[in-house]
């Protein structure tokens, strides 16, 4: 890994045509990567930077690039194209388009060739041999070579599973879970299967209930993970660059690299090789580095174009809130110097929020709100609860100023009595107040009329409810009023699998995840991923909750 970022930092200092080029991936000679500030896609040639259209330019989000029977192909999310959650109230398509490239006189030329029905969030992985079989987490295509040209065939992925890995003709899959729709799957029921692979994924063999398999070989063998950091380390490694001197523009700073690095800075406290703890240390530094770098920028900032009504760019009170949470747990890897440069940035802006899609409001009770007349669907009302919580957790943990405790305390308490929590519930709500009850008074200038969240009748996601649950531990830590139950309440719903594994980096004393929750986080295909497999596989190391036991 220091290799691949000592290679980003060359590209930095090779001069004023690429001095800002991030590296993702070649093929046929090509180098496709992003710019470091702009995020816009390049492409180089034998280190000339190659000419692009401007739509593809500005609006092609690489995912990767792999090489087949001499042409360059490459994965982009449209971002003019799709419409991600959060932008609207209605969903649009979420695909990524695979393009051949070719480059005549310094220029590029794209070829819309297939499409597979992934988000933004992928990591692509491929096997090339006399076909190329390339895949997200939940879909493949297998390219072949024939007489009248390629041909594209898309092999499904089973309803419910991922992808973990790929190797020759066999792929790891991994069953997934929604605590909104099923229960958890029984300690003695398989979630892993290894399947063959072709222009279908058949002959499934599951894996045993009680082993996290890893490092599958190209003949359908795997290990069983012994030991938290070698599984760790496999992962991290498999992960590269990750989101590393990414942009905010497409929120993925906040949504996603946030995650993998607070994993970082948690993985770093834990018992690791020294050589380890080095490699996090020089990465933690280098990732933060770089969104320093990018929260100095007059454009883009920390702004992002994903959820504004026509991709202006704006910035969320909770994207810079998640940032400061991370760089406050990693102060203690990369120093107080980098801890509060890249805080001084933000910081203002959480203790009083004035340029920011979100302000704190007093009326009709302490809450964030949505200003009004904001490029953002539901301007004008209050944010959903985890918004407000990951405002409250920044703040909580940035030594908040005293006028600030009260409204906090306040917040805190509309959310307990609103989502009763003094009875101690399985699950809650997304949100509170008129986001949840709806409104038709025009209070939101973009939608005037909505029948609010409760018209949907689903509680909040996992990941919403962790962030709920961090800030309440995170206020309570800075000395706000939070209920004396709540910490152990936590821990209780960590142990049985109903908020994230991360939520113990808010308690003293970590919950025990047993072996048949903490299965389910033990691997990494993306990103975002890794905060939960550091906690959970270090839960099992340390309690040994395994027959095939990790050890040290």
């Amino acid at each position: 890994m220091k290799k691949i970022l000592a290679l980003v930092s060359i590209l930095f200092a090779t001069g004023a045509s690429a001095s800002e080029f991030i590296e993702l991936s070649g093929a046929a000679g090509l180098s496709f990567g992003r710019n470091a500030i702009t995020g816009q896609l390049e492409i180089f040639r034998a280190g000339v930077q190659v000419e692009i259209p401007i739509d593809a330019k500005i609006n092609y989000y690489p995912q990767g690039a792999f090489e087949f029977e001499d042409t360059a192909y490459l994965l982009v999310y449209d971002l003019a194209a799709n419409v991600p959650s959060g932008h609207r109230l209605s969903r649009g398509k979420q695909e990524s388009d695979l393009y051949t490239v070719t480059v005549n006189e310094g220029s590029a030329s794209f070829d819309r060739v297939s499409s597979l029905p992934l988000g933004i969030d992928i990591k692509l992985r491929t096997v090339i041999d006399d076909d190329a079989l390339i895949c997200g987490t939940t879909a493949c295509i297998r390219i072949q070579d024939g007489w009248l040209g390629a041909s594209y065939i898309h092999v499904p992925v089973p309803a419910g599973y991922e992808i973990v890995e790929l190797q020759g003709s066999h792929v790891l899959l991994q069953k997934g879970w929604d605590d909104l729709a099923e229960n958890m799957p029984p300690p003695d029921e398989p979630i892993f299967s290894i399947c063959s692979i072709t222009t279908e994924i058949y002959d499934c063999e599951a894996v045993p209930a009680n082993v996290i398999p890893y490092s599958l070989q190209a003949d359908g063998t795997y290990l069983s993970a012994t030991n938290a950091e070698a599984l760790i380390r496999f992962d991290y490694e498999r992960l590269g660059i990750a989101n590393y001197a990414e942009t905010n523009l497409e929120a993925r700073v906040a949504w996603s690299n946030v995650y993998f690095l607070s994993g970082l800075a948690a993985l770093y406290k834990m018992p690791v090789s020294d050589d380890f703890k080095s490699e996090i240390m020089d990465r933690l530094t280098r990732e933060i580095e770089a969104i320093a770098r990018l929260g100095e920028t007059t454009y883009p900032g920390l702004a992002t174009r994903r959820y504004s009504l026509d991709r202006e760019p704006i910035t969320f009170l909770i994207h810079i809130s998640r940032i400061a949470r991370m760089v406050e747990h990693a102060r203690a890897v990369i120093g107080d110097d980098l801890a509060n440069r890249m805080l001084s940035s933000v910081l203002t802006q959480i203790r009083n929020p004035r340029n920011t899609v979100e302000l704190i409001s007093l009326v009709p009770r302490p809450e964030v709100q949505y200003r009004k007349y904001m490029p953002f669907w539901a301007d004008g009302v209050n944010v959903p609860w985890n918004y407000q919580s990951g405002w409250i957790e920044a703040a909580s943990l940035t030594n908040p100023p005293e006028a600030l405790k009260p409204i906090i305390a306040s917040m805190i308490e509309s959310f307990i009595a609103e989502e009763n929590i003094q009875q101690r519930p399985d699950k809650w709500s997304y949100a509170g107040g008129v986001f949840n009850s709806g409104w038709d008074d025009g209070r939101s200038y973009h939608t005037p009329t909505w029948q609010g969240q409760k018209s949907l009748n689903i509680p909040a996601h996992i990941s919403y409810r962790s962030m709920d649950a961090l800030a309440l531990l995170a206020a309570s830590n800075a000395g706000i009023s939070v209920p004396d139950f709540f910490e152990q309440y936590a821990a209780d719903l960590i142990n049985r699998g109903l908020l994230y594994p991360f939520v113990n980096e808010g308690i003293n004393a970590p919950a025990r995840i047993p072996f048949h929750v903490a299965r389910h986080y033990a691997r990494s295909a993306l990103p975002w991923h890794f905060q939960n497999q550091v906690w959970a596989v270090w839960s099992l190391q340390s309690s040994g909750e395994t027959t095939t036991k990790m050890t040290e």
